[in-house]
């Protein structure tokens, strides 16, 4: 679903078809949870580097103009604080789907053989193209093509 949205699908176009099991939602909402809260580390370990890294030399600049040294501290601990909170927003922004059914992709299928299948609803000839070319990257056991009438 994420490289479907990455790809300029709109996340209310696509959907999981499978109906997964309903009763147990806590090892879903686990899994779920240690995904975020992986994206919003990684993005806030790189935000908090490159904020640093970036005031620092604003901070090191000041401190030669003539500014104590105390100035490149406190550049240095705004850059990480800075970084941080947008590298963590960031982190959670590109990981997290907008499609309504993103969370159902933490579920486990009700016959765990049985694969799970997503339904993309597409506007036009090239945004099928490339939904389906984003798949056939993905290795899906099948693409179906079922297209739908107008009703006119």
């Amino acid at each position: 679903m994420e490289a479907l949205e990455n790809h300029g699908i709109d996340g209310l176009e696509i959907t999981v078809l499978d109906d997964p099991r309903k009763e147990d939602r806590r090892r879903a909402d686990r899994r779920e949870l240690v995904y975020i809260s992986g994206r919003v580390g990684k993005g806030t370990a790189f935000g908090a580097v490159v904020g640093a890294a970036g005031l620092g030399v604003i901070g090191v600049i000041a401190a030669v103009a003539g500014a104590p040294a105390a100035v490149i501290v406190a550049f240095v601990l705004l850059g990480a604080g800075l970084g941080a909170a947008v590298g963590a927003f960031w982190g959670v922004e590109r990981g997290v789907g907008m499609s309504e059914d993103w969370e159902k992709t933490f579920e486990e299928p009700a016959a765990a053989t049985k694969p799970m299948r997503i339904g993309v609803y597409t506007n036009g000839d090239a945004e099928t193209t490339r939904a389906r070319h984003v798949l056939e990257r993905h290795r899906p056991l099948d693409i179906q093509d079922q297209t739908t009438g107008s009703g006119t």
